[in-house]
């Protein structure tokens, strides 16, 4: 019998296995709801009968349906993969192995038969050099055909031998299906009105079931569902998820609604990182400016004493306040202490930049720092926190400290500009406004141009301008790896010492 293969017709059936397997997955779903409603959720329904139906409906039916639309999965996707394979592995047209056949036996005849006319040729006294030249050529154009079509005759016959184990996975569950249907007409009985199970194969059944659904379609579907439920309340990590899988399948019945929602929660989490950016900004800002204003000059000591002449003047009488000086005193170095929290080190930021290969100032020519002080060491703590949610130690401390320095840069660059343009006739009163606010808001403007400047430096962060993400990432990454040596360094020494302890011990005694 001849191997034959047509495609038109086999992505024909593709097409109807795939419309057929569309429309009985409602009726699966309809029934496996209805079937889950009845044995789980209906406490009223009681009774030797009605729980012998329940068992039944649990064991037998609703992993029966479950089966039935892993069949349907399996097959579709067995016939796709069919086709795809032969595509690749043989060829885009029609073959048929008789075909194949017949014209390679018509290839070695020609073959032949050019062979021949140069024997015949080299029996003359004066063979013809160009007729056997060409001769010559037609011979080896029918072996190269001849060559051609053997190996896609080997082919297609290697294909067809492999076919099968496409189908394995149908196999599979098909015979799965016939155990459970086999089950389900003969556990029924007449004398107990009931339905009487065998719950050790049944069991084994339906392991057998729950170790393909779990890898099915129709599982990560349902995962994706009960993740769309949370609606705004998804983790970020869900989102992701959601979103890789809503790319891959825009066929599925809940795709727009699950785009929008993601929408949504990218629409809410950039709010929320305003109003946490503009809370941190803000609480920093008027940190610093409070304790900036904290007076930690020393108290004189003549505010403290009294002098109190007597009615006739003849004395006076001089009397120390020496509790409430030493109270001044505390106070006075206490706000020294907190004050000295804003003061700190000017990193210059142009020796980072230059190490990546480009210099930046400001637009008065003057170069960058990064003021690192004890309070903004705490805010930065506060964003390394938040960054680990979400990425490893090296990469959160790296990553908050390029946003930091580079939001720095930024709003230093900006207010230069300000200043810059408000000396020139551009901006005219605009200008001197702007100037003027900046003077008499100093909190209200170093917030506002935190934020802008952050958003726009996270926003470049993650489109990996100027190759700063990767840069930070690669810094981050051979951080964390030193920190993990470290730390099994550490225990690898620690678990050393314990053992020559506990031989110490075990020759000495203890």
């Amino acid at each position: 019998m001849s191997i034959d293969m047509y495609l038109g017709d086999s992505d024909r059936q593709n097409q109807s296995v795939s419309s057929i397997i569309k429309s009985r997955s409602n009726h699966y779903n309809n029934l496996h709801g209805t079937l889950v409603q009845f044995s789980y959720s209906s406490p009223f329904l009681s009774g030797v009968t009605y729980d012998s139906a329940k068992n039944y409906s649990q064991k037998i039916l609703i992993p029966l349906i479950k089966a039935g639309m892993l069949l349907d999965e399996a097959v579709k996707e067995s016939c796709e993969a069919f086709t795809k394979k032969y595509r690749e592995e043989v060829d885009t047209v029609d073959l048929r192995e008789s075909d194949l056949l017949d014209k390679i036996d018509r290839a070695k005849a020609f073959a032949n038969q050019s062979r021949d006319l140069m024997s015949l040729e080299f029996r003359n006294e004066h063979p013809n050099a160009s007729y056997l030249r060409n001769l010559q050529r037609i011979e080896g154009n029918h072996l190269e055909t001849k060559r051609l079509l053997e190996e896609k005759l080997a082919k297609l016959r290697a294909f067809n031998s492999n076919s099968r184990a496409m189908f394995a996975k149908v196999d599979e569950i098909y015979q799965l299906i016939q155990k459970g249907i086999n089950e389900a007409t003969h556990s029924w009985s007449e004398v107990g009105r009931s339905y009487l199970l065998n719950e050790k194969a049944i069991e084994t059944w339906m392991e057998s079931i729950n170790q393909h659904w779990i890898n099915s379609s129709y599982y990560i579907m349902a995962q994706m569902a009960e993740i769309m439920k949370k609606g705004l309340n998804m983790s970020e990590d869900e989102v992701e998820r959601l979103k890789n899988y809503l790319e891959g399948h825009p066929e599925v019945a809940f795709y727009n609604e699950g785009i929008q929602l993601i929408e949504r929660y990218q629409q809410l989490q950039f709010f929320k990182g305003i109003v946490n950016d503009f809370a941190f900004s803000a609480l920093e800002e008027n940190v610093n400016a409070l304790l900036n204003k904290l007076n930690d000059a020393i108290p004189s000591v003549f505010k403290h004493m009294n002098f109190s002449p007597n009615l006739y003047f003849s004395n006076i009488n001089v009397s120390f306040d020496a509790t409430g000086y030493n109270k001044a005193i505390n106070k006075a170095f206490n706000n020294f202490l907190l004050k000295s929290m804003t003061q700190g080190v000017n990193i210059p930021i142009s020796n980072i930049t230059n190490f990546m290969g480009f210099e930046l100032k400001d637009f008065h020519g003057e170069p960058l720092y990064y003021k690192a002080s004890l309070v903004n060491t705490v805010f930065l703590i506060a964003n390394i926190y938040q960054n680990l949610q979400k990425e490893n130690f090296g990469r959160a401390v790296s990553h908050t400290l390029v946003n930091a320095i580079s939001t720095t840069a930024l709003v230093d660059i900006v207010t230069s500009g300000i200043e810059l343009l408000a000396n020139t006739s551009l901006l005219g009163e605009v200008g001197s406004y702007v100037v003027g606010f900046m003077a008499s808001h100093p909190v209200i403007f170093a917030v506002g141009t935190t934020i802008v400047a952050g958003m726009a430096v996270n926003e470049l962060y993650e489109n990996n301008a100027f190759k700063i993400k990767e840069f930070a990432e690669s810094v981050g990454d051979s951080f964390n790896n030193v920190m993990i040596e470290i730390t099994n360094f550490i225990g690898d020494m620690g678990n050393s010492f314990s053992a020559n302890i506990g031989s110490l011990k075990a020759v000495k005694r203890w």
